[in-house]
């Protein structure tokens, strides 16, 4: 490499570093002091000042984790819950009768299965009562998956944030969740994933606001009927501090991730058998 393409990757380095202070200072104004409820992956609010002797958090990294550490037998099981206007408004007109597969929940609860629940705002303020008892429930930890589940730029068939809106998708919604379950997340999922539907100002955007964005290790439930189906596709990118990215909104009625429930019931003791053990998504990162 010449002088003059070091000197421009410097230069780079350093606009970087300079727009993610900017966008850290912008989000200061917009939050107060934050310091952890006990709860893994989620934090409480807090005066500005927070205690002496406090726990601090993790400084989030202006990057997508897609794999913990590999170093022990470890698998994050994560679920998506999407909520788009369009998809809310299907349900209040009757069209849809849910956007839950409450048999997802049952399966984790029935199995003593830990999974992290990665949230959109508008999916939580639909079944408040729900996330409540969710976020209540010590197998689970609490994630963001934005406001209403708009890309951060165009992606798929995904509605598209305007600039402007992109912070508030991301801190919005971690309000909305505290609000509703007195849990504020840590971690961010984008709409569609970081690297179909996110630049990295983007992920630097939602580092500045204090979460982490995470993607994942394996994946296959969106629109695959066949839980056979799912459970291969997991499967094949499975390896230690994998994680698996499913839905907990699909239904056989919404052909969105319809088998994810009949899929985990068969994944699980699949898995254990192989010698994995389940943990949070923040028990895998956090170690």
């Amino acid at each position: 490499m010449n002088q003059s393409a070091e000197l421009e990757g410097a230069i780079m380095i350093v606009w970087r570093v300079i727009r993610v202070l900017a966008l850290l200072l912008v989000v200061a104004g917009c939050s107060g002091g934050v310091a952890t409820d006990g709860r893994a992956g989620t934090r409480a609010l807090q005066p500005a000042v927070s205690a002496p002797g406090a726990p601090e958090r993790p400084v989030p990294e202006p990057v997508a984790v897609q794999v913990g550490p590999g170093d022990r037998k470890q698998i994050a099981l994560t679920f998506d819950a999407d909520m788009t206007p369009e998809m809310r408004e299907r349900l209040d007109s009757g069209v849809v009768r849910t956007w839950y597969n409450e048999e997802v929940i049952d399966v984790l609860r029935n199995t003593g299965t830990p999974a992290t629940l990665f949230l959109t705002g508008l999916w939580a303020q639909t079944y408040p009562d729900v996330a409540r008892s969710l976020a209540d429930d010590p197998r689970f930890e609490i994630a963001n998956h934005s406001l209403e589940h708009k890309a951060f730029r165009p992606c798929y068939t995904l509605p598209v944030l305007r600039e402007d809106e992109k912070q508030e998708a991301v801190i919005g919604s971690e309000r909305v969740i505290e609000q509703i379950t007195g849990v504020r997340p840590y971690y961010f999922r984008f709409p569609g994933g970081s690297v179909e539907c996110a630049t990295p100002d983007d992920i630097a955007l939602v580092a500045a606001a204090g979460e982490q964005a995470v993607d994942w290790t394996a994946a296959g439930d969106a629109l695959q009927p066949d839980p056979q189906a799912v459970v291969d596709s997991v499967m094949k990118d499975i390896r230690p501090g994998a994680i698996v990215a499913l839905h907990m909104h699909g239904s056989d009625e919404t052909r969105n991730a319809p088998a994810t429930d009949e899929a985990i019931a068969m994944l699980i003791p699949q898995l254990e058998a192989e010698g994995y053990e389940f943990v949070t998504l923040g028990q895998l990162i956090q170690q």
